[in-house]
């Protein structure tokens, strides 16, 4: 009876190709699902700039966003950036808070940390 259940445990070809099938889909179900954080550079986009004003302020910020791995993966970091609407800054210093809806993110993934915090964006005029 031992060496019975040996051999088929050994030597049973479509088991294994069931088990493997079985624990691969497995993985990659619950892998899925697992909330992770990704750093990415991302540039700053004023939009509505009077043409009688100047800006000083950071080309790039440096983010961390919080989601579901699969979520993260489906983002196009290449056309993430911070919109800020430069038309209605006041003269001098402006310190601005980075949100989730400034990247135009999904509800669904989070912006944990920004950096340089706080964005400062400095205006005068030319």
């Amino acid at each position: 009876m031992l060496q019975t259940l040996k051999t088929i445990l050994i030597k049973n070809t479509p088991l294994k190709v069931c088990s493997f099938i079985l624990g691969y889909t497995l993985w990659s179900t619950f892998s899925s699902m697992q909330t992770i954080t990704q750093e990415l550079t991302v540039p700053l986009c004023c939009y509505q700039m009077p043409a009688t004003i100047d800006f000083d302020a950071p080309e790039t910020i440096n983010i961390t966003l919080s989601g579901k791995k699969n979520q993260l993966a489906s983002i196009n970091a290449q056309n993430l950036a911070v919109h800020i609407d430069a038309g209605d800054l006041p003269l001098g210093n402006n310190p601005i808070a980075v949100t989730a809806e400034k990247l135009f993110l999904p509800e669904s993934i989070k912006l944990v940390h920004y950096s340089p915090a706080p964005l400062m964006i400095t205006t005068r005029i030319k």
